[in-house]
Parts: structure tokens; sequence; C-alpha cells
């Protein structure tokens, strides 16, 4: 099985914030479509989207979140149909859905020298008095590489330039980056360095297949229709923990 992956990642605020805000923001679709009964595909998919961040960072609702996101997906595959997508250029077809995602949980720590300034003053980490994940309070908006400094917005119409506000969180911001290598890991420091699709090859595609349907099956021209979340029997924590114990890296 072949994977594509992120292997750095880059935000103005905390791994924390992104997965909380984003769990937040599902939780209240969720509530919106509960109230509503509108369940879109496209809301949905967001969401199961929105709990897979909250999923990379909050390790100890892990199992309830994968339910969720399992779910969600199978509400998906009864009502609107879910399908993997077909590469071109890899002629092969693959999936970057977060019920399949979740299950590959490890990712990629970055070796190499980088930069950082402060999300709040713009000064070089060590040259600025702001701790990294403190708040602070009575904090002048500005710009910062056309960044809000408040929110971390690039396109901030909430927050006013000249203007003062409180409860701003200090975030490092990476502003020169030297890659050298970069290793497979169980617990990445960036916790959005992970495999963003899953490719799947032909033989196992054509070995999946009845008899009747590969007939009718068309490699890279027939819609490859996905019933993971209906026939998954659950989220294993430390699926890849052997590939990272002493006894195989000694190997």
């Amino acid at each position: 099985m072949e994977f594509e992956s992120v292997v750095m990642t880059f935000h103005n605020q905390t791994d924390e914030s992104i997965a909380r805000n984003s769990l937040n923001k599902a939780n209240k679709i969720i509530e919106e479509l509960n109230r509503t009964q509108n369940r879109t595909e496209e809301k949905l998919r967001l969401v199961m989207k929105l709990y897979l961040d909250a999923f990379w960072v909050f390790e100890e609702i892990r199992k309830e979140l994968s339910a969720t996101i399992h779910k969600i997906g199978t509400t998906l595959e009864e009502e609107f149909q879910c399908q993997s997508f077909y590469d071109e250029e890899k002629k092969k077809y693959y999936s970057s859905c977060p019920a399949m995602l979740l299950h590959n949980d490890i990712g990629f720590s970055f070796r190499g020298s980088e930069k950082y300034k402060c999300s709040i003053c713009g000064l070089p980490i060590i040259e600025c008095d702001h701790i990294t994940g403190e708040y602070y309070n009575d904090i002048v908006c500005k710009k910062i590489d056309n960044i809000c400094n408040i929110c971390g917005e690039k396109d901030c119409r909430e927050h006013v330039e000249g203007e003062r506000y409180d409860h701003v969180q200090a975030v490092k911001i990476v502003y020169d980056v030297n890659l050298v290598t970069f290793d497979l890991v169980e617990d990445p420091e960036m916790k959005f360095a992970r495999i963003n699709k899953v490719y799947f090859d032909k033989e196992d595609i054509m070995n999946e297949l009845s008899e009747e349907d590969k007939k009718e099956f068309v490699y890279g021209k027939s819609k490859l229709f996905c019933h993971h979340c209906t026939q998954c029997k659950g989220y294993v924590p430390g699926r890849f923990h052997h590939l990272f114990t002493k006894e195989n890296q000694s190997e």
C-alpha cells in the first residue's frame, strides 16, 4: 500500500488550539444538523475532517472520536454513497477520507534548522518577552507579514489595527526552514504531519471484487465504492507501535 503525507505543518496557532477550535466547530455543526434534520453531504464530510483534527491531538478521546467519524461515514455511505478517487498520474485509486486516515496513527518528524518569530510582536523568539502558548492582554493589533497578530488569520476582518485586545495567545511562527531529512515517528511533534492519502494496489482491488463485478469493472474508469465504515471493526490504538520498539530499531 502506498501513502501520501504532510511532513511539515506551519500554523499561526498551536496544534491544540486548532484541534480545540475544530472540535467545537464540528460539535456546533452536528447540533445544527440534528436540529434542522438537513444533513448535506458537504457538511457531513466537513465534520469528519474537523473531528480528525481533534483526533490527532487529543489522544485521550481518540476511540470516541473514531466511533463518531465512522458513524458519520456510515450515514454518508447509506445516504450518498462513498467512493475512492483515481489518480491519473499514479494510475491508482486512493482515499483521503478521515475514517481511513485515522487508522494510520503515525506521523513524521523533520530534521533541519528553522528560525522562529513571535506571533504577537514579530520579533525573533530569543529577542521578545512573550512566552509561547501563554495568553496576554492589552495587545495592540497589527499585521505581521500580512497576518493579524490577534487571531493569526491572513484576511482578518474582525480585528482593527491599532485597537487593543485581551486573551491573545503567543505562538511561534516559522519563517526560515532548512530541511535536511524527515523520519517516520509514532508521536510527531507537529501533530498534523500525517498521512493524508492512502493508495490502493490494483491487485488488492481486483481481489476484493466478486467474479460478477469483475466483468463490469474497468480499472481507472469505473467508480470504486467504499464500504469501510460499515465493515470496520474499530480503531486499534498503537497499531504501529511495534515499528518503534528498540528491537526493530536495532535491526
